[in-house]
């Protein structure tokens, strides 16, 4: 990577208005870990192409990792809603910038905002082979995460006391998790016993004595 820097450089001193060269230092050093040089080339990436959706979406999550919340939003929404008027598909990284965004949301307590952005996310297929790097791992790891996604989503309905859309939000983290835990189960209950469900509230806690009786036998 030292000699793709150097390049890039050089490249830099030639062309320096060429946006793609600030935006592929700031990629490498984002993958190096050197945060401070990447957003600061970002940041020159975004003066000479204000309105460039990579450049927009990779400012955003620096600002997210350095709890710059409301600058992570308002480029993260930029990015939403660039892809309003472009053809789907066009932005391969928009479930992302919808779960960062909904990740933000939460962070500052808009937990409306953040459920509608969760389950934006959570709508969309995400196409691993679409990402690189860092992204391709969270893309990876999200993927994977859809159960506790789909938990989160419930708990921003419980604080906003909307009980019959948490437990829909439950029951979905319930079909994709495959086992019921702890913690899901909880949340399930309880939501059952706000919603007057006391018998279906039983045959939660039934099924995950069951769970807990058939791990211990294993």
């Amino acid at each position: 990577q030292y000699d793709a820097i150097k390049k890039l450089h050089d490249a830099r001193r030639l062309a320096p208005r060429d946006a793609a060269i600030y935006r592929s230092l700031g990629r490498i050093y984002g993958m190096q870990g050197n945060k401070d040089q990447s957003l600061r080339h970002f940041e020159r990436a975004s003066a000479l192409e204000p309105e460039d959706p990579y450049t927009l979406f990779m400012l955003a999550r620096l600002e997210l990792d350095r709890d710059e919340l409301d600058a992570a939003i308002a480029l993260m929404s930029s990015v939403v809603a660039q892809a309003e008027d472009t053809p789907p598909g066009r932005i391969g990284f928009l479930p992302l910038a919808h779960f960062f965004l909904a990740t933000a949301l939460q962070r500052k307590g808009y937990d409306q905002a953040a459920a509608e952005q969760w389950r934006h996310f959570l709508s969309q297929p995400i196409r691993i082979e679409a990402f690189s790097g860092r992204l391709r791992a969270e893309a990876h790891h999200l993927r994977q995460s859809s159960d506790r996604l789909w938990q989160r989503v419930g708990d921003a309905h419980q604080r906003l006391g909307e009980p019959s859309k948490a437990l829909e939000a439950y029951l979905q983290a319930a079909a994709l998790s495959g086992t019921l835990t702890a913690p899901l189960a909880a949340r399930l209950t309880y939501a059952r016993l706000v919603l007057g469900q006391e018998l279906e509230a039983r045959r939660v806690v039934m099924q995950f004595a069951s769970v807990v009786e058939h791990a211990v036998e294993g």
